[in-house]
């Protein structure tokens, strides 16, 4: 296999409130969510609570707020300046917006988050705001330190291969999913108590975005800390991109693991133009590694997220892959976490 290059890619969300942070937003030239109040709290102090804050008043890492100080102000006539400040009689609003801005505040300080948190000026003139390339200046030079920094906490090693290169996906996936998982402790543990004593197949399911793959991956990472030389754990996400979706190259990646679990050279299969399906040979050395790691004493256990991201080929539909790595075993519970 050729060694390829990868380009590294780090999401960011950005989000402000939408009239009076329009010429901070046009410079940073990004796409923003936007909405409007919501039960008495605006789309942006929610996205602060529920995304920057997340839970137990908790600073979620890597988030940078940035508070524009209230001597910007000056200069600014008439009702203009409502469309940037409450206005003096709505003493609920100023209240609401200072309480957060201390929240968030005093957060970071217990916390120890030094750089989270930053006041900027900006100068009203000839009926627009000034300095804002000194502001994007500032959002810059923090966005890059923690860049890098994220870079540094979620490894920098260059894929070798097409394989290693979905693996990287993978892990940086199972990443920000587990950043972002809360509760499920009672599912958490059945589903490990389940798939430590049983050797039959589970399935969870539940309405879009109701967390499948947040705790598919935090229940990949609670097995994977406990692994051990009888154990391994092999964890797939249909819905990563379209190469995940492939069931032959689930099966190709499996193997490859196991035989590097079990010491063994692994041979690829190549889908050339033989009498015998590729997907059967494929399927044909699966089983047989598997077999392997049995007679070795090594239990593998089988994490699937997003069985309907895998393309509908007769294989994905009736879930006849499923049913190969099971050939003893029935289907014993269907359960839905989503409510």
């Amino acid at each position: 296999m050729n060694k390829i290059d990868i380009w590294r890619t780090i999401p960011i969300f950005v989000s402000s409130t939408f009239k009076d942070m329009q010429a901070e937003r046009d410079y940073l030239n990004t796409f923003l969510l936007l909405g409007n109040d919501i039960e008495g709290k605006s789309v942006t102090e929610l996205e602060i609570l529920f995304g920057a804050l997340g839970n137990v008043n908790d600073i979620l890492s890597r988030s940078l707020f940035f508070f524009r100080s209230s001597d910007s102000y000056e200069g600014i006539q008439g009702n203009k300046k409502d469309l940037y400040q409450e206005k003096d009689n709505d003493i609920e609003k100023k209240n609401r917006l200072l309480s957060l801005k201390t929240k968030i505040q005093q957060i970071c300080e217990n916390k120890g988050y030094t750089q989270a948190v930053h006041e900027y000026k900006l100068r009203w003139k000839d009926d627009k705001f000034e300095g804002i390339e000194a502001w994007g200046k500032l959002v810059f030079e923090n966005l890059c330190r923690e860049i890098r920094e994220e870079i540094e906490a979620t490894g920098t090693s260059q894929p070798q291969n097409l394989h290693e290169q979905e693996q990287h996906k993978l892990d940086r996936f199972i990443y920000y999913q587990t950043q972002r998982f809360v509760g499920r402790e009672q599912l958490l543990t059945d589903s490990i108590d389940f798939l430590h004593n049983n050797d039959q197949a589970k399935i969870l399911t539940a309405f879009s975005g109701a967390g499948k793959s947040s705790f598919m991956c935090e229940l990949y990472n609670q097995l994977s800390s406990h692994e051990n030389a009888q154990q391994m754990i092999l964890f797939h996400s249909a819905g990563i991109s379209q190469y995940t979706q492939q069931i032959e190259n689930m099966l190709q990646n499996w193997s490859m693991r196991i035989c590097k679990k079990l010491n063994l050279e692994y041979v690829e299969e190549v889908d050339d133009a033989v009498d015998e399906p590729f997907s059967n040979r494929l399927k044909e050395q699966f089983l047989t590694l598997v077999e392997s790691a049995k007679k070795q004493g090594v239990k593998i256990i089988l994490l699937v997220d997003a069985l309907d991201r895998f393309q509908q080929d007769n294989m994905a539909k009736y879930m006849l892959w499923l049913k190969l790595f099971f050939q003893d075993c029935s289907l014993n519970q269907i359960e839905d976490y989503g409510q």
